[in-house]
């Protein structure tokens, strides 16, 4: 419920559902790792500031990847999978919330949260499966730069027994508002980004190996504005 700032010389392990509450700034230290258990996930409704520097990243990996900070869950020599833990959403996320210099893998694990949150009315589907980033609601904002999102499964059967669903390693809904800039998604099993309505920006990106596509658009006119990227090895376009 009050503003917190997490230093570089811990090491933190996120189990369940992490929320940062309207009104309230979380700002993570260049350099900070979080570790995440299957079921760990992160939900911001106020402002987050993830903002790491060159050679000190701040990371998101799941719990059983010995990249960073070694070995944490008795297995050594484990880089974790993916879908080994959820990923990020931001539903009313304020102005200046930002990820920048981070790293984030091993995402996609099903959230059967968001089956019960928002139904996207023209498609008739549920948003529900696996991701790695989650935008929702107009008041959303999010700039992502500098970034490299690796290695998210696709995976919807966990929470319903619909067989399109919509998904996408960064999903974006209900004319929220993002900016991608300078960053990498790469070695998917999804789309890089399903973008629904929204004010999205894609600048200077690498989108490469994402398994479905690179981006997506609902309704197809609304493309947002995509210029100066580069499209790498995708199966279906």
């Amino acid at each position: 419920t009050t503003d917190a700032t997490w230093l570089n010389e811990y090491a933190y392990v996120v189990a369940g559902r992490l929320e940062v509450l309207d009104q309230v700034k979380w700002t993570l230290e260049p350099g900070t790792i979080l570790k995440f258990t299957n079921d760990g996930s992160v939900l911001v409704r106020g402002l987050l500031l993830a903002d790491g520097e060159q050679g000190f990243e701040i990371v998101f990996p799941s719990y059983t990847d010995d990249t960073f900070l070694g070995d944490t869950d008795g297995s050594p020599g484990t880089t974790g999978a993916p879908g080994d833990w959820v990923g990020l959403s931001f539903i009313g996320s304020d102005p200046g919330t930002s990820i920048s210099q981070a790293i984030i893998r091993n995402t996609g694990r099903p959230d059967c949260f968001w089956i019960d949150y928002y139904t996207v009315p023209s498609l008739n589907r549920w948003v529900d499966g696996s991701y790695a980033i989650t935008v929702a609601e107009a008041s959303s904002r999010l700039d992502i730069s500098n970034t490299t999102i690796q290695r998210t499964s696709y995976d919807p059967s966990r929470c319903s027994t619909q067989t399109t669903l919509v998904n996408g390693v960064i999903r974006i809904f209900g004319d929220a508002q993002v900016t991608i800039s300078e960053s990498r998604i790469e070695d998917t099993d999804n789309f890089a980004i399903f973008n629904y309505s929204s004010e999205l920006v894609a600048r200077d990106n690498v989108f490469e190996r994402n398994y479905r596509g690179h981006i997506l658009h609902y309704p197809s006119t609304d493309g947002g504005v995509i210029v100066d990227n580069e499209f790498r090895d995708s199966t279906t376009g």
